[in-house]
């Protein structure tokens, strides 16, 4: 007896699916296996530890332990040619620099690290995930306004950031609310006022990149350059993306709503923002 025709399509899907899932796997091995080799080779004072697909403990001559999540080095090898070997010997030392830093990175000085404070806008659950993965009580934030994401601080440094934690904001002699008007003046740095007229008055979308992993913590500067009755769209849809634009005309933000699901590496926020001068709300 024959096979229906729709049972071989699925048989080949099935069989196809595999095929994927194991490359993939076996990809993410390589390349893990690949860092392991450089750490153990480049900095033997780091001893590994547990190692998981995801993840991996590493421990320092000084006895600090951290985990380092994998889920940049997967992502970054990506896209890297399988031939360039410069290029991967850069991304492993960039993330053996995070691990090196990680083991002081919150030890601050309230004279000398207020310069390094800058803010992070955050999901409420990634906060609680964050929290919880390193045992430690919630991360002092703030909330930003549309129900669902918050402000948090962070320690930045050469090759990473340290969320900052009550501790050194006490240290730092800052509450919540003061960090937050220290780190948007230290990001207020980076940023021109006048950049963001042509969204205004020549109807012109703008895709702030910067690349160095506060562009949509910039969205905290938008309404402090707005003048009162002014108002712009604003999308977040990665930690590394924002989009400022026109507000639609005849209220249809579809074409922005469909855009702000399309992030360019993990997920911030799906929906389109209105910042006004008196701050940032949903649509």
């Amino acid at each position: 007896m024959s096979l229906p025709w729709w049972v071989w399509i699925v048989g080949i899907v099935v069989v196809a699916f595999f095929v994927v899932y194991g490359s993939w796997k076996h990809y993410r091995t390589n390349i893990r296996n690949k860092f392991l080799a450089y750490l153990s080779q480049e900095h033997p004072e780091l001893q590994i530890g547990e190692v998981t697909s995801d993840s991996v403990v590493v421990t320092t001559e000084e006895g600090g332990e951290g985990t380092l999540f994998l889920d940049r080095l997967y992502r970054e090898s990506s896209q890297i040619d399988i031939d360039d070997e410069d290029a991967y010997r850069a991304l492993f030392s960039h993330l053996a620099g995070t691990i090196l830093e990680g083991q002081g990175a919150l030890n601050v000085d309230a004279e000398k690290d207020r310069h390094r404070v800058f803010p992070r806008i955050v999901r409420d659950d990634w906060a609680e995930e964050a929290a919880r993965q390193v045992g430690s009580d919630p991360l002092p934030s703030l909330p930003l306004g549309p129900q669902g994401l918050a402000v948090v601080f962070v320690l930045d440094n050469e090759h990473s950031v340290a969320y900052l934690q009550s501790e050194q904001l006490a240290e730092l002699g800052l509450s919540p609310e003061e960090a937050l008007d220290l780190a948007m003046e230290n990001l207020g740095q980076s940023f021109r006022p006048e950049a963001i007229r042509p969204v205004l008055d020549e109807s012109a979308m703008s895709v702030v990149k910067s690349e160095d992993t506060y562009d949509a913590a910039r969205l905290l500067l938008m309404p402090g350059a707005l003048r009162d009755g002014e108002a712009i769209a604003a999308l977040i849809p990665d930690r590394d993306t924002l989009v400022l634009a026109p507000v639609p005309d005849d209220d249809d933000w579809a074409s922005l709503a469909k855009l702000a699901k399309n992030p360019d590496g993990d997920p911030l926020w799906t929906e389109p923002l209105l910042v006004t001068s008196a701050g940032v709300a949903a649509v």
